[in-house]
C-alpha cells in the first residue's frame, strides 16, 4: 500500500493506508487521487467475534520503517482498532512479538473503492511480469536521458497483435521511430481486435511502483473502452486473470494523449 499513498500535506487524509477489520479479514487501502490500491489479508480475532468492521487510518509515514522491520520478522502481527467513543479516544495498536506500538490515526476515511474498482472489460491481457518492468525500466532511462521530464510509457498493439511497451518522447516522427519493447502477453478476456492500433499511456513511476507489490510471474491489464486509439478508464491490474476476488488489485489513471500531434 505504500507507494500509492499521498504525499501531499494539504490532504492528509489522502497520506494514510486504511485498515478495516471485517469478519475474518483486514482490509487495506491506499489512494493518491491517480491510483487505487486494495489488499486484503485473512485473519483470525484474538479477542472476540467482531460485531461491525472497524476501521482505521494510519498516517503512511509511520507504517513505512514498521514495513522495514516486518521483512525480518516471521511472527504474527497484531491488529487493534479503537474507534472514537464516549470515553475512548480513536486509536490503533500493531502487535510484533513482545513489541505493541500505539497510534493516533489520521481523521477521515478514505472514498468507498467498492463503486471504483470495476467488475467487467472489454479486454484482458495478461502479460510477464519481469518483462514489463525491464521495459518500463528502459524507458523510463530513456525519457530521462532525453530531459522529457513527465512524460508516460504507452503500451501499443500492432496490426498483428503484438505487444510493446515504448517511451513517449519527441515529435510525432520520432515516436513513430521509436521501437518498444515487445511484451509476451496472452488475452484472457475478449479480443485482441478491440486492442489493435490502440494506446494504453500510464506514468512510469506509478506503473514500476505497482509491478513491485506483486509478486507472481505474471499480472493481468483489465481494458475498458477504447475510444479515438487510447482508453481514458482507469485500467485494473491483478495477479490472476479475474477482475474480481483477488487478494490484491491496483487501479491505475491512464494519460489523456493528443495522438493528432
Amino acid at each position: 500500500m505504500l507507494p500509492t499513498a499521498g504525499r501531499d500535506e494539504t490532504l492528509p487524509t489522502l497520506t494514510g493506508v486504511q485498515m478495516t477489520l471485517e469478519g475474518e479479514k483486514l482490509t487495506m487501502a491506499a489512494t493518491d487521487r491517480y491510483r487505487f490500491a486494495v489488499a486484503e489479508v485473512p485473519t483470525t480475532a484474538t479477542v472476540k467475534p467482531l460485531k461491525k468492521p472497524l476501521t482505521t487510518l494510519i498516517p503512511a509515514g509511520i507504517l513505512a520503517p514498521l514495513a522495514k522491520r516486518l521483512k525480518s520478522y516471521d511472527g504474527p502481527v497484531g491488529i487493534g482498532i479503537i474507534e472514537n467513543g464516549k470515553d475512548a479516544v480513536a486509536r490503533a495498536t500493531l502487535s510484533m512479538g513482545d513489541t505493541t506500538i500505539t497510534i493516533r490515526p489520521l481523521e477521515g476515511s478514505l472514498p468507498k473503492h467498492g463503486s471504483l474498482f470495476p467488475t467487467e472489460c472489454d479486454t484482458s491481457v495478461t502479460v510477464d511480469r519481469a518483462t514489463v518492468v525491464r521495459a518500463a525500466k528502459k524507458c523510463q532511462a530513456l525519457i530521462k536521458a532525453k530531459g522529457e521530464k513527465g512524460m508516460p510509457v504507452s503500451f501499443g498493439w500492432d496490426a498483428d497483435g503484438t505487444l510493446t511497451l515504448a517511451p513517449r518522447i519527441g515529435s510525432a516522427d520520432d515516436q513513430a521511430r521509436t521501437k518498444g519493447m515487445a511484451i509476451p502477453s496472452t488475452i484472457t478476456h475478449g479480443s485482441a481486435d478491440t486492442l489493435q492500433g490502440n494506446l494504453l499511456a500510464l506514468n512510469p513511476a506509478f506503473l514500476l511502483d505497482a509491478l513491485g507489490t506483486f509478486t507472481s510471474n505474471t499480472i493481468t491489464l483489465h481494458i475498458r473502452e477504447m475510444k479515438d486509439g487510447l482508453t481514458t478508464k482507469p485500467v485494473l491490474l491483478t495477479e490472476g486473470p479475474d477482475m474480481v476476488g483477488q487478494d490484491y488489485r491496483h487501479l491505475l489513471m491512464p494519460i489523456r494523449l493528443d495522438l493528432s500531434k
